[in-house]
């Protein structure tokens, strides 16, 4: 570990400017939450193994931020030289820069690792004191890391209609129905789980995630797809050609986002059939559509920052399902709190009470929500209710349960519970695990 930082400091010292601090976050390309081995560059440099993180590295210090889950392990896993800041407790990266660094200093970062929203969150806390934030053209980590993981070339798997329930011509509709809205001629779409979403197809690059590293770039009478094309069969090729979608190289999406802020970027169908033109060019609509949470910092400056809309991606919504892995810390608010990250009708959460006693032990008793309409006796101000309910059913285990403390409204509840896990379970088990799942679910009492 020391090697690495003394290695990273002298690439900084080299660097044109020099710079007095280097920021690795634990984001990919995608701004993903869980990223593949190869894209692990922060827990390579710091050896913490947390799912969430963020490290900088100075000239003569290293310090790490991570969240309330992964104290008690970043002290166990960090070195000695490494300092742990604690969200929440200690201030934020941007902030500790802003105070701690010198006038004028220079924080460098890789654009393709970090999105629009921090950049410019973090360019306005150094403008008090004239630092800047520098762009890397390659990734410091990498040039240092000499057995990264090769590129994964897993294939792109076409998901069914029966599964997926919305064709890729629908969800284009309407996509672009959006843009007609917003007066937009393009969207670039950087989100892994939203790209695997609107063309109806998984894959495999992140372990745990079924999804493609891939870009899309959808205008009002082209669309795109980035992708290693080693990992695009001719079946699946195919599948693209006939839902109207151009394969291009992983790579080409720089070059191509700097065509489409110019209005240059077209497919090679519309050049060879010299469509007619849409109602966006018509109406002359030039601004190109850009989520801030998760569209990299390297696309948005190849834009025209007035041309520009910086808006949530309207896929955000339009998905009924998204991964329980993004959303099982999902910070939705209370009724006094209304903000945008609000329960919607039809989106689902996770409910996941827990505790966590250092050094000793963690408990997470989690289960998955739909949101769904109330139907309540009274509706106060005319405006209706929503409500939870399941779409997982795993039994809780007992035997961790102090019965003593509950009330019999909630032992009513956990038996209730446990009679619905068995009624659904059931006829999808055998023999044994029926038998397993009957005591699992037996009746409890105080």
């Amino acid at each position: 570990m020391g090697d690495t930082l003394a290695e990273l400091r002298a690439l900084m010292a080299s660097h044109s400017p020099p710079l007095d601090a280097l920021v690795v976050p634990s984001e990919d390309y995608h701004q993903s939450e869980y990223v593949s081995a190869r894209d692990k560059r922060r827990q390579f440099v710091s050896g913490f193994t947390g799912s969430a993180g963020l490290a900088l590295i100075t000239t003569n210090e290293a310090r790490l931020w991570t969240d309330g889950r992964y104290f008690l392990q970043a002290t166990q896993e960090l070195s000695d030289q490494w300092i742990l800041m604690r969200m929440g407790e200690d201030p934020a990266v941007d902030i500790w820069i802003a105070d701690n660094l010198s006038e004028d200093a220079a924080v460098g970062i890789d654009p393709w690792c970090i999105s629009i929203d921090t950049a410019q969150k973090w360019e306005n806390a150094f403008v008090r004191k004239g630092q800047k934030l520098v762009q890397t053209s390659t990734n410091l980590v990498d040039e240092v890391w000499k057995n990264r993981a090769p590129v994964e070339t897993n294939p792109v798997i076409v998901h069914p209609m029966e599964f997926s329930g919305r064709s890729v011509a629908d969800k284009l509709k309407d996509l672009r129905e959006k843009l007609i809205q917003e007066k937009a001629r393009g969207i670039i779409i950087t989100a892994l789980d939203e790209v695997a979403w609107l063309y109806n197809i998984r894959g495999s690059d992140v372990s745990y995630c079924p999804v493609v590293h891939a870009y899309a770039i959808v205008t009002s009478s082209s669309a795109f797809f980035y992708v290693d094309k080693r990992k695009v069969s001719s079946e699946v090729n195919l599948y693209f050609e006939e839902n109207g979608i151009e394969v291009r190289e992983y790579s080409a999406v720089s070059s191509d986002v700097t065509l489409l802020a110019s209005n240059k970027l077209n497919s090679k169908k519309a050049e060879t059939t010299g469509n007619g033109t849409t109602e966006a060019e018509e109406n002359n609509y030039d601004l190109i559509w850009a989520d801030p949470g998760s569209c990299c910092y390297a696309l948005y400056i190849k834009l025209n920052s007035d041309k520009v809309l910086l808006q949530q991606s309207p896929l955000a919504l339009a998905k009924a399902l998204k991964y329980l892995a993004i959303i099982v810390f999902d910070d939705c608010r209370t009724v006094s709190s209304v903000n945008s990250s609000c329960l919607l009708f039809h989106s689902i959460s996770a409910s996941e009470p827990g505790y966590y006693e250092d050094g000793s032990f963690g408990i997470r008793l989690e289960n998955v929500l739909i949101i769904k309409e109330a139907d309540t006796k009274f509706n106060f101000g005319d405006k209706g209710y929503l409500s939870f309910e399941h779409i997982t059913w795993a039994p809780y285990q007992t035997k961790l349960i102090d019965l003593s403390l509950l009330t019999p409204e909630e032992l009513g509840w956990l038996n209730a519970y446990h009679t619905k896990c068995r009624d659904i379970l059931a006829p999808y088990l055998d023999g044994s695990e029926k038998a397993w799942l009957k005591k699992a679910t037996e009746p409890v009492s105080a």
